[in-house]
């Protein structure tokens, strides 16, 4: 799958599809801001990697990106890029997440995901002045020292950018919020808002001590459809 060389801002849809095995990339869009959602793409032997992208706005989340040669997905900006990569699951490739060198990720968002049993979780070798967003992940252990070993940044070769991966997520398994309370509730755990959360009068949010509580990166100028009220 392609899309044109132009840098512009197309937002065409690659949604719920089972894609694998090609002959380079799985999906390959250049000069577009794709949405790619709740695909499961993979596996990939023959080919080169599964997603590639390099638009203004690119939104990757709910999908399942497995068994790759190569990177389950590519990044290649370089300007100002609101690239949103959430709630996926990335697991068993050469590379998770790559960032190829020179690149300038800036404002690139990677939060939520399951990233873990790749070559290099996320290998980032992007321009030294720019960081990645990549909180809040389950990197499949909560050992600090093991979730850096599968990450490759500047503590690994100076010259490239950082990889910003603190916090992390302790387990795989988070509550997602949204939308109008119909009856009293307790939060406890880790919780994910996904959308605007409304409590009506007469109905009661506690939070538990020690509750997490994260709010997913507001994309409602991507798709105003999502707008939180």
């Amino acid at each position: 799958m392609g899309a044109s060389d132009d840098p512009i801002d197309i937002a065409p849809k690659i949604t719920y599809n089972s894609i694998y095995e090609a002959g380079e990339e799985l999906i390959d869009m250049h000069g577009a801001s794709p949405i790619i959602r709740g695909n499961i793409i993979g596996p990939n032997t023959v080919g080169f990697g599964g997603i590639v992208v390099d638009g203004k706005a690119p939104v990757i989340e709910n999908n399942t990106i497995q068994n790759i040669s190569g990177a389950g997905i590519t990044i290649e900006v370089n300007f100002p890029s609101f690239a949103s990569i959430t709630n996926n699951k990335i697991i068993n490739n050469q590379i998770g997440i790559q960032f190829v060198p020179g690149s300038k990720p800036e404002n690139v968002r990677i939060n939520f995901n399951q990233i873990y049993s790749n070559g290099f979780n996320i290998d980032f070798r992007a321009d030294e002045n720019y960081s990645v967003d990549a909180r809040n992940n389950w990197w499949g252990t909560s050992e600090k020292e093991e979730i850096e070993e599968n990450i490759f940044d500047s503590a690994d070769e100076p010259g490239y950018g950082d990889v910003l991966f603190k916090p992390f997520l302790s387990s795989a398994v988070y509550q997602t919020k949204a939308g109008t309370l119909e009856q009293d509730e307790t939060w406890s755990g880790e919780i994910l808002v996904t959308g605007g959360i409304t409590v009506p009068q007469g109905v009661t949010l506690t939070i538990g001590p020690g509750t997490s509580v994260v709010f997913k990166h507001y994309r409602g100028y991507k798709e105003p459809e999502k707008n939180w009220v």
